[in-house]
């Protein structure tokens, strides 16, 4: 999550889009077997929706919007036209900080989805130029398309939405079973991703990798947790989970 990136912030100004949220999904969530998601996700394909100011162009610039996110994320939106457009009325509901009722009453949300459209690396590579180190240091370091695109289930979103100025913030959740990968339960970073993370992005103050752990206690850490030598500790979360917890800082 960051400030503001000129491109997006420009599109949201121009088509008067007070927020949106734009999804890819490859795959479907297994329930069953993974509990629920971390992060929000949507349907297989590609989902848009978008609260925009009560004007006069509010459909054009509903259609506008669409267009220019097709070319920026190399993707179909510019087939979410008015015979698929829909306005919800229970669900995505608006979520910036901002006056609800004043939102309901100065504009509308419009929702389309393309649940056929492939989704692929030409939709990863514009949506990782939006991150502020790229894919250079960071976690974002490990987003390989040719891993990513082979597992289970990946989904990547960005959303737009006003929280003093403007928020932009990016998610990307991806399920990868190692067994099927390798035939071993055995996994590590660079096995699942293949690459190392290595650096912290230089504009992050802080970046936090999660791991949750089995409760069995059959298992290994490397390098061991809770050590002199790292910085790997592990700890209990609000939902009784035990996890070990990666800091990587800048200056390191």
């Amino acid at each position: 999550m960051w400030d503001i990136d000129i491109v997006i912030d420009g599109l949201a100004v121009h088509y008067n889009a007070r927020e949106l949220h734009l999804t890819f999904t490859q795959g479907k969530w297994n329930y069953e077997d993974w509990g629920y998601p971390i992060v929000p996700s949507a349907g297989t394909g590609v989902e848009l929706w978008a609260w925009l100011r009560k004007d006069g162009k509010l459909d054009k610039n509903w259609k506008s919007l669409t267009n220019a996110l097709a070319g920026l994320f190399c993707a179909s939106l510019n087939f979410i036209d008015d015979t698929i457009t829909v306005q919800p009325k229970l669900s995505f509901r608006p979520e910036g900080s901002y006056n609800a009722s004043e939102l309901f009453d100065n504009a509308e949300l419009r929702s389309g989805s393309l649940p056929h459209e492939n989704v692929c690396t030409e939709n990863l590579t514009p949506w990782i130029k939006l991150l502020p180190c790229k894919s250079r240091s960071g976690i974002a370091s490990l987003l390989n398309g040719h891993k990513l695109y082979d597992s289970n289930f990946h989904s990547m979103s960005i959303h737009v939405r006003p929280f003093q100025q403007l928020e932009i913030l990016q998610t990307v959740s991806t399920v990868v079973d190692p067994v099927r990968v390798s035939g071993k339960r055995d996994w590590s970073l660079s096995q699942i991703f293949g690459r190392q993370l290595s650096n912290a992005c230089p504009l992050a103050e802080e970046s936090n990798l999660e791991i949750i752990l089995p409760e069995n206690g059959d298992y290994k850490i490397n390098p061991e947790a809770n050590s002199d030598n790292n910085n790997i500790i592990t700890r209990r979360t609000p939902d009784d989970e035990k996890i070990a917890v990666m800091v990587k800082k800048e200056e390191e």
